[in-house]
């Protein structure tokens, strides 16, 4: 079976803004925001268990104090951790539901330097079950009462997946992919390196496995990282310099495809055998921001979309849908650089920088570089926002030559004009 993009339907299945997606291992879905997690039963997609500030409210504890539902994983033995934001006197909360009837098993707070659990993994490291929770100096939980703290890992992540049927730990931190072994973490109270790859540039925000590859979205590239010998494939998404397209989300489609979706409402299906794009289409449908994520469920997937309404296809077409034709982009990098050297001297002959309050507006440099692209960019991309034409100085501003960026460097912090750049 295959799947052709363009047959992708909304449903009429509301669900509130900022909504995120669980898999639990009952086969049922979890949804959830700030304020509630929903648990969904998949065949009639009714709500069969909701819980929020009022479920574990009582005369005896103040336990009303719900804060920012940020994360969730699900232990063995059926218990869930929830992870929350800061401002509370606890930051992990561990609960039981069977039967769908919660019971409130342990609160805790996690070490985070803001308090605040963005990030949580169930792990299996032999017969042993841990949980990971925290992004800075995340901490590593045992999963079963009294959930002692095993140890905090010298890491900052923004993503983590256990690689399967190992006990390796994958994780991404800014432009770096780390792979660590996590077998006598309990005897050496830290984590043996085993592989880190430094991508050129750009941040990672995604991760997953596909078989013996650990795929890694970066917003306009996607690597492919082989786990026998660590080499990265990739392929580059968007090469359009002005394109503010960024894809924020992925999931395997059921016949082992890839599924992109950007901030735009783009859509890619990716032959991930072949590392090549097969489709791509728009669904007019921009992501809520921060929560960025499709889901993949059984013969069609879910997709959240900023209309809040679920968005799915079923896995119903004969014959592979080809139809990505990938065009030159109009203006690339390359003619960026070539341009640059004028838009600096430019800056330099029309505005007398000495008469600037630049204490005040040169902080950080792109704020000056921002301040004299503003009107000419409006000018060339007339229906972008006003943060989108913000998107695009400051993307102007980090791909400038050393030289140049120094000039608005030397600019800010030290409040006068630097020498002219040389020829």
């Amino acid at each position: 079976m295959y799947t052709d993009l363009s047959k992708i339907k909304k449903t009429d299945i509301s669900i509130p803004k900022g909504t995120r997606f669980y898999l639990f291992k009952d086969g049922r879905i979890g949804t959830y925001t700030y304020n509630s997690l929903n648990i969904y039963n998949m065949t009639t997609f009714k709500v069969e268990l909701t819980i929020d500030d009022k479920t574990f409210c009582n005369n005896d504890d103040d336990y009303s104090l719900w804060g920012e539902l940020v994360c969730l994983t699900e232990l063995s033995n059926g218990y869930l951790v929830l992870g929350f934001g800061r401002g509370l006197e606890f930051t992990n909360m561990i609960i039981d539901i069977k039967d769908n009837k919660p019971k409130l098993i342990e609160k805790f707070e996690i070490s985070d330097a803001d308090y605040c659990c963005r990030k949580l993994l169930t792990i299996n490291i032999g017969e042993k079950e841990y949980f990971i929770a925290g992004d800075y100096k995340p901490q590593i939980f045992k999963a079963n009462k009294p959930f002692k703290e095993v140890v905090q890992l010298n890491m900052i992540l923004s993503e983590m997946i256990q690689i399967k049927d190992t006990n390796l730990l994958a994780f991404i931190e800014d432009n770096k992919f780390s792979v660590i072994d996590l077998t006598d973490i309990e005897k050496d109270k830290q984590a043996k390196e085993v592989k880190t790859i430094i991508f050129e540039k750009g941040k990672s925000n995604k991760l997953l496995q596909y078989n013996d590859e650990i795929i890694v979205l970066d917003k306009k590239i996607i690597h492919f990282i082989n786990l026998k010998n660590y080499n990265d494939t990739y392929i580059e998404l968007d090469i359009e310099f002005y394109s503010l397209i960024n894809y924020q989300a992925m999931c395997l489609l059921f016949n082992d495809q890839l599924l992109l979706w950007s901030s735009y409402g783009d859509l890619l299906k990716i032959d991930i055998e072949k590392k090549e794009i097969i489709q791509k289409f728009n669904i007019d449908a921009k992501a809520s921001i921060y929560y960025y994520q499709c889901f993949s469920y059984g013969d069609k997937y879910l997709l959240f979309a900023d209309e809040d309404k679920l968005y799915e296809i079923n896995y119903n077409e004969k014959e592979e849908i080809k139809d990505y034709d990938e065009k030159e982009p109009k203006y690339t990098l390359e003619d960026f650089k070539k341009d640059q050297d004028k838009i600096v001297k430019k800056i330099i002959e029309e505005k007398d920088l000495k008469k600037q309050n630049l204490k005040e507006y040169c902080k950080p440099p792109y704020i000056f570089y921002d301040i004299y692209r503003y009107k000419s960019l409006k000018k060339e991309f007339p229906t972008f926002k006003e943060g989108e034409i913000l998107s695009l100085s400051m993307k102007e501003y980090n791909n400038l030559d050393e030289k140049n960026q120094k000039f608005f460097k030397d600019l800010s912090e030290k409040d006068k004009l630097p020498p002219k750049l040389k020829k």
